[in-house]
């Protein structure tokens, strides 16, 4: 009975995050973009990754990597900057600030917070 309880707890883990890869467009991003390995929130088409998504950058562009209890189907994402996606500074909900990145067409759209995205800022000036 315990098995089974596990087994039908992962499985839900499991589960969740398959239909969050699949729902958010995070899926279609990673067969797009090469694999990675590479803090803060963000979303991902419509999904929230709140407090399990890690974000960084360099010289090559920009990282986005789930924590461990998503990675099954959510595989860690290298960016290009080359690829001449835009980047915009907004306000979501008047409240919250928001670097919202289009990554091309028919990819969703990432929403990350700004200061997530320092490391990325800071190869961007020295570039400049």
């Amino acid at each position: 009975m315990r098995w089974g309880l596990a087994a039908l707890l992962v499985g839900s883990i499991l589960l969740v995050a398959f239909v969050l890869s699949r729902a958010s467009g995070w899926s279609r991003l990673a067969r797009r973009q090469p694999r990675c390995g590479a803090g803060g929130w963000g979303r991902v088409g419509w999904i929230d990754y709140r407090s399990c998504l890690v974000v960084g950058g360099d010289a090559r562009g920009l990282y986005l990597v789930p924590v461990l209890p998503f990675r099954p189907f959510h595989p860690p994402l290298r960016i290009p900057g080359s690829e001449g996606w835009s980047r915009t500074h907004d306000n979501a909900c008047f409240l919250l600030d928001v670097v919202r990145f289009d990554v091309g067409s028919g990819m969703p759209r990432l929403q990350l917070q700004p200061s997530a995205t320092r490391s990325f800022d800071a190869y961007r000036a020295s570039s400049t």
